[in-house]
């Protein structure tokens, strides 16, 4: 009887991270080793009607496949009676590639950039504390993976690369629509006037 919406995410399969902590003679080091959460591959929401949905999205090309275990997890809320659900599966094994979709796409996601809001046209003064807001569409999806070097969905100032603001971190498809979205992130510009620049690659890499 549930009627709703529900947000799922798709994590690749978790980072074994070692850290040694050193101090001083002649106690020895310490070190530890825990798991992070994968790099999120897909976050999109789909309507829930009668207790059941579906989602469908194609995974980026920069997915691990290692002998790691991708999590699915899903949270659910109804506007109508204040309900909510909340459950995942931490068994999921991505073992390939579709060999029919490698060659299919050569052209980038199409990206629009505002600052602040969407009435925001180039060369508008903006507050110095403000929030970059930029809609993707692709009709294969975009890559919101980490797992390989440079792919990476960003936003920067002028010539700032080196510090540039993870946009995939907020990036969420539209309902029922894994071919666009929109990330909105916190973005601090000192005075003057200043270039922002994004980059985004779709599911096949194309920037």
């Amino acid at each position: 009887s549930f009627n709703g919406t529900v947000t799922v995410t798709l994590y690749d399969s978790p980072t074994q991270v070692i850290a040694t902590s050193i101090f001083s003679p002649p106690n020895p080091p310490i070190v530890d080793k825990y798991s992070v959460e994968g790099p999120i591959l897909f976050r999109g929401t789909a309507t829930v009607t009668n207790g059941q949905f579906s989602v469908k999205f194609i995974i980026p090309r920069d997915v691990k496949l290692d002998s790691g275990a991708a999590k699915l997890s899903g949270y659910a809320y109804s506007t109508l009676d204040g309900r909510t659900a909340l459950g995942d599966n931490t068994g999921i094994q991505l073992t390939g590639s579709d060999a029919a979709l490698s060659n299919v796409d050569t052209a980038g996601p199409s990206l629009h950039l505002w600052i602040g809001s969407r009435s925001f046209q180039s060369g508008d003064d903006v507050s110095m504390h403000s929030t970059a807001i930029v809609d993707v569409n692709d009709l294969y999806g975009l890559n919101t993976s980490t797992a390989s070097i440079g792919h990476s969905f960003i936003a920067w100032v002028d010539n700032a690369q080196d510090s540039a603001i993870d946009m995939a971190s907020t990036y969420i498809s539209k309902a029922n629509d894994f071919t666009s979205g929109t990330s909105i992130h916190a973005i601090e510009l000192p005075a003057g006037h200043h270039t922002l620049h994004v980059r985004a690659f779709n599911t096949f890499d194309n920037p």
